[in-house]
């Protein structure tokens, strides 16, 4: 293990290193009992602090297929040892058997043979029952102390002065692993997520300043600013969710990356880990609407959105489905007809009813508060209704021709 990892510590990425990945990756997939799993995620550990985070990313998106999320502890639980009433019924057809035969080969012994017998299967079914308990304490031990170099290593990534190369790989795998973060760390990661999502966006405006005119984001930029709001909401709809945390600057963030992701063109554009028994990593569709999803599926009961954000979102997504991928501006009609239909303010956007004047909508700040989102109106579905894709047609249609029970 130690000779692939050392192959995998090259910046280049080649035939042989694509091949001690697809084997590292099957060494852990079919890990039953922890260990080899710990001594990879240990090994690499060691690497990567040693090369200063100067390897190739495809290094880190080995770590997604580790069994910490639910399937060790499916897969352990198929062992004899975590499968009790299969023992039974096991037990019980022996024992049926064993009396079909009685009267065949039955061996004769006394009553002292008999109770050293029976004293000894009592001695051995207690052996068997703490080797057991050792070998549930020691996957746990084991699957804790992979969790938390996980962690670490993510973390040390995270916080480093400068953007690694390995950024979006380390963003992947907190999300993944999100809901096995310690509620400890919550604050203290939710502000480096913010402070990431901030600074590239600062570098953003350097480098427009410089060109001396407005750029179109860069797709990666966009992608990792989604991954850090994707992970910021999944970290609170977990085991989070009991704390009382504001994510307001994170729906901010969120509304103001709606404009660049509609103009594009790698928005729809998918990727894999690796080759072999790869893992689909999330387009950045799949996070936008995966973002939206948590923002408007309330943590609690008690959780509400006012309207002007409801309607800010719904008028900023009705005018990037005009500039969105067929497949995209459909799945976003569906989510803002879904909105109309749970929330009843949004009807004001739908009716051509006259009414008093409050304002104009600003379509280019990205507070939606201030969007005045309630002085405009879904225009946007008379162009999609004669949009050339059947599909954004009879979504729009499907929006314009809602009528409230």
């Amino acid at each position: 293990m130690a000779t692939i990892v050392a192959r995998l510590s090259k910046r280049s990425w080649d035939e042989v290193s694509d091949l001690c990945s697809s084997s590292l990756i099957t060494m852990i997939r079919s890990d039953m009992t922890g260990g080899p799993s710990l001594e990879a995620v240990r090994l690499l550990n060691r690497m990567i602090k040693e090369r200063r985070f100067l390897i190739h990313p495809k290094v880190l998106n080995c770590l997604l297929h580790l069994r910490l999320k639910t399937e060790l502890g499916v897969r352990a639980n198929r062992e004899k040892i975590d499968r009790p009433e299969e023992n039974r019924e096991k037990v019980k057809k022996l024992r049926k058997g064993k009396k079909a035969n009685t009267k065949e080969g039955q061996v004769y012994l006394s009553k002292k043979a008999k109770k050293a017998l029976k004293a000894n299967k009592e001695i051995e079914g207690e052996m068997a029952e703490a080797t057991a308990e050792i070998d549930k304490e020691e996957r746990a031990q084991q699957q804790t102390e992979t969790l938390k170099l996980l962690f670490v290593l993510y973390f040390r990534i995270l916080k480093h002065p400068k953007p690694t190369p390995l950024l979006p790989a380390a963003l992947e795998g907190i999300s993944r692993y999100a809901h096995m973060v310690n509620v400890d760390f919550f604050k203290d990661l939710l502000q480096v997520l913010k402070e990431l999502i901030e600074r590239g966006h600062f570098h953003e405006e350097e480098e427009e300043e410089e060109a001396g005119h407005v750029s179109v984001q860069g797709s990666e930029v966009l992608r990792q600013r989604l991954l850090c709001i994707s992970t910021a909401f999944e970290l609170l709809s977990g085991q989070g969710e009991a704390l009382n945390i504001d994510l307001n600057d994170f729906v901010q963030h969120l509304y103001s990356l709606i404009p660049p992701l509609s103009l594009s063109p790698d928005i729809e554009s998918s990727s894999q880990a690796s080759t072999g028994r790869s893992i689909h990593l999330a387009n950045s569709a799949e996070l936008l609407f995966r973002a939206l999803d948590k923002v408007f599926a309330p943590r609690t009961a008690s959780t509400s959105h006012p309207p002007w954000r409801i309607a800010a979102f719904t008028k900023r997504l009705l005018t990037a489905s005009t500039h969105f991928p067929p497949s995209t501006s459909v799945r976003t009609l569906e989510f803002v007809h879904a909105l109309i239909v749970k929330y009843p303010q949004l009807d004001a956007l739908l009716g051509s009813d006259d009414r008093a004047a409050n304002g104009v909508y600003r379509p280019d700040v990205d507070d939606p508060q201030l969007a005045n989102a309630f002085a405009s109106s879904a225009w946007e579905l008379q162009l999609l209704s004669t949009h050339w894709d059947e599909g954004v047609r009879t979504a729009a249609l499907k929006i314009t021709n809602f009528a409230r029970s």
